[in-house]
């Protein structure tokens, strides 16, 4: 596939872990990484347009519909997950994040205080307002989004994906893009995981109910996704012949993807981007995959 593939990361849904394997699928110099949604407008308008034609990957935080400002043919794919899973994961995220802006104001507060305050637009049927588009991501306040933006999202989704996956079944997914985009064997280690995460069943039924209610409209893609992935996955049987082995080689081949782990963590903390190139690579085989282990080398001093 030639055009320029998207990546359209939605917030807690395991998309850290998958940019560590889109970064061993693609090298740097084809690809672009749009940190925050905030950086979104600055990186793609009608100035840089043709700048971006030259990359065969973009990823990151974006909304739907920046396609617009890249030369060439793009194609979109993402990962959704259940929106009550999804928010519950956000709000310990932030608790566990002390340089979050948020932090301050939800460390003693509940899931609910939090929601019902309104901070955070992506609380409410976030998942849908990315995969509409700009004005629906940005403009449209707490509350007022509505059934016209899910059906905008669904209509993104039929149009301009490849696949949107499903977090709760991510071994699939990632066996579904490798046949679709002939990818390397996909093995990775869990990234950017919250400490402790509370799971849903823990919760209160009203507070399950009150998440829910602000996130109706994420609920109705969700199942909408889900219909088009069991398709998928029909069409494509051999993913499912080929699950218990990718598994199985993860558990030993995703303990050896240290590499990722380093270069992420000191492009965190410095804010510099690192190449793979300073990092030392050895390969070996297990049960017949080649696994890659990687170790950081010195690093230049500017």
């Amino acid at each position: 596939m030639n055009d320029t593939l998207i990546f359209l990361h939605l917030p807690r849904t395991g998309g850290t872990t998958l940019r560590d394997i889109l970064s061993k699928q693609y090298s740097d110099k084809v690809t672009f990484e749009n940190k925050t949604l905030l950086d979104t407008d600055q990186n793609f308008n009608v100035e840089n347009k043709s700048e971006k034609g030259k990359h065969k990957l973009i990823k990151g935080h974006v909304y739907f519909g920046i396609h617009e400002h890249i030369i060439q043919n793009c194609t979109y794919f993402s990962m959704m997950r259940n929106p009550i899973e999804r928010v519950t994961s956000v709000y310990n995220y932030i608790k566990n994040r002390p340089k979050h802006k948020d932090y301050e104001y939800i460390k003693n507060k509940s899931i609910t205080h939090y929601i019902e305050s309104k901070r955070n637009l992506f609380m409410d049927n976030g998942q849908t307002r990315l995969l509409a588009g700009r004005h629906t991501s940005l403009e449209v306040p707490f509350r007022r989004i509505n059934e016209g933006h899910l059906e905008q999202a669904k209509e993104n989704i039929k149009n301009h994906f490849i696949l949107v996956g499903l977090t709760e079944r991510y071994d699939e997914t990632l066996l579904l893009l490798q046949r679709m985009l002939q990818w390397k064997t996909p093995t990775y280690s869990i990234a950017n995981a919250a400490k402790r995460e509370k799971k849903t069943k823990q919760h209160a039924p009203k507070i399950r109910e009150l998440i829910a209610e602000y996130n109706q409209l994420d609920l109705q893609l969700y199942h909408y996704v889900s219909v088009l992935f069991d398709k998928q996955i029909s069409n494509n049987p051999k993913v499912l012949e080929k699950l218990e082995k990718f598994e199985l080689k993860n558990r030993f081949a995703g303990k050896f993807h240290v590499g990722s782990r380093i270069k992420r963590k000191i492009s965190k903390w410095t804010n510099v981007f690192i190449p793979m190139a300073f990092y030392e690579r050895k390969e070996y085989s297990i049960f017949g995959l080649k696994i890659l282990q990687t170790k950081q080398n010195h690093l230049p001093v500017n």
